[in-house]
């Protein structure tokens, strides 16, 4: 590709995310109770659901099997039991907005669920937005992820950003897509050693250099953590480190950026499709598919094998 395309293909990301904008922001007012949707927004949404396809009218099998599906993918929690009483209060308020809105997308998405422990979820309840913003608004820099939280019991960051920047030398450059250079994480302003969730305090025993009396030290063990993610992946000082880790440098900046482009590419413009459930659905159906095309294609193969 020429560089004139790709300057074209910028000014288009850009021209999409300014006319974009505006049905984000009244989204998150919406979310926060600064607004309410309205009858005629109801309107056209129905509207729009009913062009969009027929519905068929599915058997008594069918809803006993979709019973089931949903089954498989609805986790109670104290974080789910919370969220009904807080939503039915809300509810009952102009004011109230979506209580436990990005909780509830981050956990139905199939990427950032496996990230969420059972000890993330209070925190993540205080997550009221997330946006996401270009390098300097050039699309070929890079982009930022920013976390707005409310008032939490663990950290007094009111925002948490992430900033991936794309490699700016020429001859490395991909023509098709940008090449990943480095990540800025975060530093979370924990309130106390307690309140970290991102490590495990364990205590130990320790005896004096002189052998006489024993104190106790309480160490930080690293554990899984959704706030892990705000933590950008360290070059290696030497090989030998590297060789000590799980993974290396580089698997942990793909890693790291594959859950960087679902925030921005799938959950931040379609978080009420996560909030709603619809991409479980569309996930499973998907896989479903998937599973027909492979049994259409075994056949095949034994087709083929058979008249060989």
């Amino acid at each position: 590709r020429s560089s004139d395309l790709l300057e074209e293909i910028s000014k288009a990301e850009l021209e999409f995310t300014d006319k974009t904008a505006n049905l984000r922001e009244e989204r998150r007012k919406v979310v926060a109770g600064e607004r309410d949707v309205t009858a005629d927004e109801m309107k056209t949404y129905q509207e729009v659901k009913q062009e969009s396809g027929v519905e068929e009218i599915p058997s008594d099998e069918d809803e006993s099997e979709q019973k089931k599906q949903k089954k498989t993918v609805t986790v109670v929690s104290k974080g789910d039991e919370k969220n009904k009483s807080e939503l039915a209060v809300a509810a009952e308020k102009p004011d109230g907005g979506i209580p436990g809105f990005w909780f509830t997308v981050l956990r139905n998405n199939e990427v950032t669920e496996g990230m969420i422990t059972e000890r993330d979820v209070p925190a993540l309840q205080s997550l009221q937005d997330v946006t996401k913003e270009y390098i300097d608004n050039n699309p070929r820099k890079g982009f930022k992820l920013n976390f707005i939280f409310g008032e939490n019991e663990y950290f007094t960051n009111k925002v948490l950003s992430k900033t991936y920047h794309f490699d700016q030398e020429p001859e490395t450059q991909d023509d098709d897509e940008p090449m990943l250079d480095t990540i800025d994480g975060a530093t979370i302003d924990w309130k106390s050693q307690e309140k970290k969730l991102t490590v495990i305090l364990k205590q130990k025993k320790q005896r004096h250099k002189t052998g006489k009396g024993v104190r106790v030290v309480t160490k930080e063990e690293k554990c899984p953590s959704f706030f892990n993610f705000f933590d950008a992946p360290q070059v290696p000082e030497d090989d030998d480190e590297e060789e000590d880790e799980e993974m290396s440098y580089d698997e942990k900046m793909e890693m790291d950026y594959e859950a960087a482009t679902m925030f921005a590419d799938s959950i931040i413009p379609r978080a009420v499709h996560y909030y709603s459930g619809r991409s479980i659905e569309e996930i499973a159906s998907a896989m479903d598919f998937a599973g027909l095309m492979g049994g259409m294609g075994g056949d095949d193969d034994e087709e083929e094998e058979e008249e060989e």
